[in-house]
């Protein structure tokens, strides 16, 4: 039986950045996932893998081309400021992907028109009218001193701000949405720092790209990239990594206790423990089973492999598996390269057993200290009242309403539509390498709203000529608890960037801070 400190179920980006943390902090980290590639929901996929994953017929035009294309499976974005930057710098991700500039940053209400990134575009757009213009020159210049932490006055809630400086409907819904990237009107009754503060990400998003024309940064080859960066990250510093590898059963074994060893004056993170040591003296016999079966997001069983399954990275093994490289083992009492083995320190105490069954191999159990995982792996997950409609376009040609941009971002307004929420649209092409020359992919997202939604047959026409398109339509669950020691994080969204899912991996550490772990983070 393996032993490790850390487990963690998905790849997805959240996963991936935690193992990263984990595995430098001198925890010994195991990481699974059931499909054959990193990600996830970042996963991206060939023209006809995509195909695969949807269960329909390739377009004969788009079948030879197929290895031209990088789709990502769910649309996002990255800021080029706040938290997500600062995670990118401090694990140097630059030296392994490359961003680029989405330079389109547009909103759409029964026309286009480009978001105004300074205060002298703000006085020239056609999207603000010709009086409301000198309220938001008012508005901003008393956010940019809020900015400065010089008093202003605030209001109880963002609507009453707006009102106090006679911020119209509209212009407030372009303030909200457009620049502090707000999806609905809730915020409306938050109070108005949380609203300024987004609007501080948003400029130093603009000023982190240098040249003020958008706040966002897309990498080559898709989001997948990412994932597997902090893979590679991870790798280097000890973590095991095994993809094709199914979850058959989970179970916690008595009363939760980190017991690192210092009873024998010694941290033994990342050592392992006999088989008969896992559980403590004292552990109860009470133990709680969640079978998951085959405990997967939908349709990641039977993906099928585009030929890369392993990260090579220095130390990557053969076999699905991702181990240190020999040059970073020279720490040997904090980490366990191997990832496993019938070494380690007294007193260890290991909370959960892992019952995991590798593709073709026989099942075998491998026990941990502590478990995260994606929602879909909890026992308690129940279903809510949202769901979130994903569609990937390819369009063969330009796209009408970009014109010579190469790639963009559109939000489309709600009330432009007659809905309650806003519409995410991200326009990529070869630029980006996600498609071959002279194609476009276009990746939309919104939540549904009534069981009659036909919000993308609206809108679908101003893409252009569309040559195929997968839709599909995700329920979003909710967790209830799993008890102590299991760390479970949110699966994607529908904002249109991944600062949400950052900070969910701040909270995640500092839960595992008060439950004993000791990780060294600075971002």
């Amino acid at each position: 039986m393996e032993h490790y400190d850390v487990v963690i179920l998905g790849t997805g980006l959240s996963e991936c950045v935690l193992s990263a943390v984990l595995s430098q902090s001198g925890y010994s980290v195991l990481q699974l996932d059931s499909s054959d590639r990193y990600g996830t929901s970042f996963q991206n996929y060939n023209y006809v893998d995509l195909c695969t994953r949807y269960n329909k017929p390739g377009h004969s035009a788009l079948v030879p081309l197929s290895s031209k294309f990088s789709i990502d499976y769910t649309p996002k974005l990255l800021l080029a400021g706040g938290l997500t930057q600062r995670v990118l710098i401090k694990y140097d991700l630059s030296t392994l992907v490359n961003f680029l500039l989405v330079p389109g940053c547009y909103v759409y209400k029964h026309r286009l028109y480009e978001v105004p990134t300074s205060e002298t575009k703000s006085l020239q757009t056609g999207l603000i009218s010709f009086l409301q213009k000198p309220r938001l020159v008012r508005f901003f210049y008393n956010v940019r001193k809020y900015f400065r932490n010089v008093p202003i006055k605030l209001l109880g809630t963002m609507r009453e701000q707006y009102k106090h400086y006679g911020v119209d409907e509209h212009s407030a819904q372009v303030i909200g949405h457009a620049i502090a990237l707000n999806l609905d009107d809730n915020y409306l009754d938050e109070r108005p720092s949380v609203t300024f503060e987004k609007i501080r990400l948003y400029i130093e998003s603009l000023r982190e790209n240098g040249d003020e024309i958008s706040p966002f940064v897309y990498p080559l080859y898709g989001m997948s990239e990412v994932c597997q960066a902090f893979v590679r990250k991870a790798s280097v510093a000890g973590a095991v990594y095994r993809l094709r590898t199914s979850v058959e059963e989970i179970r916690s074994c008595g009363e939760f206790s980190i017991c690192m060893g210092e009873s024998d004056g010694e941290d033994t993170r990342g050592r392992t423990n006999q088989d008969n040591e896992g559980v403590s003296a004292g552990a109860t016999n009470d133990v709680k089973t969640a079978t998951t079966g085959d405990s997967t997001k939908s349709g990641h069983n039977d993906q099928k492999m585009r030929g890369d399954q392993n990260i090579k990275a220095d130390g990557a093994n053969k076999g699905g598996e991702t181990s240190s490289h020999d040059g970073e083992q020279e720490d040997k009492s904090r980490l366990n390269p191997q990832g496993g083995g019938n070494e380690g320190g007294k007193g260890a105490h290991y909370n959960f057993t892992v019952k995991i069954r590798p593709e073709n191999e026989n099942t075998l159990e491998v026990r941990c200290k502590a478990l995260i995982s994606d929602i879909s792996y909890t026992p308690n997950k129940r279903p809510t009242n949202t769901k979130i409609i994903r569609a990937t376009l390819i369009v063969d040609g330009v796209v009408p309403l970009l014109k010579h941009v190469p790639s963009a971002q559109i939000l489309f307004l709600s009330s432009g539509l007659h809905r309650k929420t806003d519409v995410f649209a991200l326009i990529l092409g070869h630029r980006e390498c996600v498609a071959p020359k002279g194609y476009k992919v276009v990746l939309i997202s919104y939540v549904k709203e009534g069981d009659d939604d036909k919000t993308l047959d609206k809108i679908i026409h101003l893409f252009g000529k569309v040559v195929d398109r997968f839709v599909r339509e995700e329920e979003v669950m909710v967790n209830e608890s799993v008890g102590r020691g299991w760390y479970v994080v949110s699966d994607c969204d529908e904002s249109m960037h991944v600062e949400n899912g950052m900070h969910e991996v701040v909270k995640v550490l500092e839960r595992m801070k008060k439950d004993g772990f000791k990780i060294e983070c600075s971002f």
